[in-house]
């Protein structure tokens, strides 16, 4: 008797936990979306108005954000630094590459900032603006469509992972 009982909660506990870990990155690419908009024009201040070079400029937006998005930021500053040849769009690439599983983000946004990342460092201050703000406005979309998914599918999940629980637990006993 208590080892079903035992059963049963480790079941409905699983389950549960898998639906919340699901909402919970709903919940987290708006957030992570904001963060990026706020690095972003953090990034075309440094340009335009402290007139700062492109590593040193990542690397100060790097420190005035939150974690896990000023990996990005901090990342390519580091590669662009090291100075092993590296483009800033190459470098860009590389660092959303290795830190893009880490993140909640969808492949809508990943291309966003890859093309971001192509206009990084190739032109003058005022194209590199100009994809900026054009970025920017991508995100400020996607931003606004992943708040309406999280508030549609987060709580979706979490009652879909208890009520999976509740089910196989009926059909288990």
């Amino acid at each position: 008797m208590w080892l079903k009982l035992l059963g049963a909660f480790l079941i409905l506990v699983s389950t549960s936990a898998t639906g919340n870990l699901v909402a919970k990155n709903f919940l987290a690419r708006p957030k992570q979306l904001r963060q990026l908009r706020h690095a972003l024009q953090l990034l075309e201040t440094e340009i335009s108005y402290s007139l700062s070079f492109l590593p040193q400029a990542l690397e100060k937006v790097a420190k005035a954000i939150e974690s896990p998005i000023n990996s990005l930021f901090s990342q390519t500053a580091k590669l662009l630094l090291n100075q092993e040849g590296y483009t800033a769009g190459e470098a860009w690439k590389m660092t959303l590459t290795k830190f893009l599983p880490e993140l909640a983000l969808k492949s809508c946004d990943e291309e966003i900032l890859l093309q971001l990342g192509n206009s990084l460092g190739c032109s003058d201050r005022d194209n590199q603006l100009k994809h900026l703000k054009l970025a920017q406005s991508y995100l400020q979309k996607e931003e606004a469509k992943a708040e309406k998914e999280g508030v549609k599918n987060a709580p979706l999940w979490r009652y879909c992972g208890l009520f999976l629980g509740l089910t196989i637990i009926i059909l288990l006993y």
